[in-house]
């Protein structure tokens, strides 16, 4: 059998059929290099600048505590493929990251570096991201302290009369280890720090009548203005209120009290008392009580007054202090809602007269 003649399809050099050819190729070889430099693209390194809110806490941990939990701002810029680049600031910039800075082994007022929060990022690892720069470098001075817990009375604030005071209570509080050696230190000698309530004023209750009322004593959370956290934000109990309290101002004269002996050995031929502003010796005084005895009360039955001493007789240039003392009727249960300013004073020798 003949064997049949392989025809040769290749075109004649220069032949309309061999620049067609050509035109093919050279479509399919910008085809493909487009695609191999798109792809590129998306690969290749980029940067991005990221501003971020690091917000720290101490987490769930039961033995530290923040003082001062703090939101701190970052910028950084990060370096990767395109594609990396991008899907890490859609997701991340503009944000809000927590920090748990409890299991980290930071102490009292010990920076943390910035490199040390952002690689807690998971996607920085994931994406294979390179942190270039970042502003600040560290987070200054963070304060943790050891949480302690502590059991403290509890003061009831209110503003009438009770059948009997509410009941002695405990409320436990937490609070960093620091701080309760502070509230200590301004603690007056010999007692204990304790939890105030928001003062009650009973607004609701009848005057002149007994009236047991349930009352929620909300608490401040603070001691010697320090604060703690209370176990419970308020305390229920039930108290037999008997009488309102309210304030009354009631205008005064203060005058003076002097030792006796003055009107006998002649201290008052000899001195004379001068007031360095007289408008001064009239107070108007701030008095608290039960409604029913502030009706009662006035100027004529209310004692204010300065104590004069011998002392006061030296020579001074300048001014005497008189701190001045209050005095209300015994039958009466009311107090001072605020204590006057004092008034300033002194005695003057008589110049003596030629006879």
């Amino acid at each position: 059998m003949a064997m049949r003649r392989q025809e040769n399809h290749e075109a004649p050099r220069f032949s309309r059929r061999w620049w067609l050819n050509c035109l093919r190729s050279l479509l399919w070889v910008s085809v493909i290099s487009v695609l191999i430099w798109l792809y590129a693209d998306m690969e290749v390194a980029g940067t991005e600048r990221i501003a971020l809110t690091i917000r720290l806490t101490a987490g769930k941990s039961q033995d530290l505590m923040l003082l001062s939990p703090r939101e701190e701002k970052v910028a950084f810029t990060i370096r990767g493929s395109r594609a990396a680049v991008k899907d890490f600031a859609t997701k991340y910039n503009s944000t809000e990251l927590t920090y748990d800075v409890s299991g980290c082994g930071y102490g009292m007022g010990q920076a943390i570096p910035m490199s040390d929060v952002l690689n807690k990022v998971p996607d920085i690892l994931s994406l294979g991201l390179e942190v270039v720069s970042v502003s600040p470098p560290a987070i200054a001075r963070v304060d943790i302290d050891r949480r302690i817990h502590q059991s403290v009375p509890v003061e009831f604030e209110y503003k009438a009369v009770l059948k009997e005071p509410p009941m002695p209570t405990l409320m436990g509080i937490t609070v960093a280890e620091s701080r309760w050696e502070e509230i200590r230190k301004r603690q007056p000698p010999e007692t204990r720090p304790a939890l105030k309530t928001v003062e009650q004023t009973f607004e609701k209750a009848q005057a002149g009548q007994d009236q047991q009322v349930a009352v929620e004593w909300r608490l401040i959370p603070q001691i010697n203005g320090i604060e703690v956290m209370p176990d419970q934000p308020s305390i229920t109990t039930t108290v037999v209120v008997q009488q309102l309290t309210g304030v009354k101002t009631v205008s005064v004269p203060v005058r003076v009290q002097a030792p006796a002996i003055w009107l006998e050995d002649g201290t008052w031929k000899k001195y004379v008392l001068r007031r360095k502003a007289p408008e001064d010796w009239q107070k108007d005084l701030k008095v608290a009580g039960p409604v029913k005895d502030l009706d009662q009360l006035n100027a004529s039955n209310i004692s204010a007054y300065v104590v004069l001493t011998d002392d006061d007789k030296k020579f001074v240039e300048s001014w005497l202090p008189g701190e001045i003392v209050v005095r209300f009727p015994e039958d009466l249960k009311v107090r001072l809602a605020e204590k006057p300013s004092g008034v300033q004073f002194k005695l003057e020798l008589l110049q003596p007269t030629n006879p």
